[in-house]
């Protein structure tokens, strides 16, 4: 696995960043950006996904060939200490372990490449289980709540003490108006 594919919720920090980036209008980067974009607002309002976002999502990956896989067979590992019984044969049905290896195919500089391996981020992270998907009130960026917080509308502490801060000082402006 990529090591950034193997960075949990890479895809935030993508998301995160699009204002940054600066894409051609028609080019591929732009097609992926709005795709990740379209997919984190699905999420984020708890919708499934339609055939024709599938669609787009299998069309994408087409046309943007990103990925070359290798696949390698491990032998399993002998013990270290030989057991006494040395006759003994592996048990039916047991094989040996495989290794993926995944290399992009561009470096990773380019903005295709970044918003593909988000892409691919955000579906193993919906893979694994169902995400609450939000946007900051404060500052507008993405983030996962923690499990335990039921309500939460801030991506960090930082952000509600500025919020809440903001609030007070218009609220004593309009008192004293």
């Amino acid at each position: 696995m990529s090591p950034t594919l193997s960075r949990e919720n890479y895809f935030l920090t993508v998301i995160n960043q699009i204002e940054e980036h600066t894409v051609e209008a028609g080019s591929l980067e732009e097609e992926l950006q709005q795709l990740l974009l379209d997919l984190a607002r699905l999420v984020q309002a708890n919708q499934s996904f339609s055939e024709a976002v599938l669609e787009r999502i299998n069309s994408s990956f087409e046309r943007y060939p990103a990925v070359h896989l290798k696949i390698k067979s491990i032998p399993q590992e002998e013990p270290a200490i030989p057991e006494p019984d040395s006759t003994k044969k592996p048990a039916p049905g047991v094989r040996p372990s495989l290794l993926l290896y995944t290399q992009f195919v561009d470096g990773p500089d380019q903005l295709k490449r970044m918003y593909m391996e988000a892409l691919i981020s955000l579906l193993e992270a919906l893979e694994r289980k169902p995400i609450d998907l939000q946007t900051c009130t404060q500052c507008g960026s993405w983030f996962i709540p923690y499990e335990r917080a039921s309500v939460t509308r801030f991506c960090s502490t930082k952000c509600r003490n500025r919020y809440h801060y903001l609030l007070g000082k218009t609220n004593r402006q309009e008192a004293t108006s």
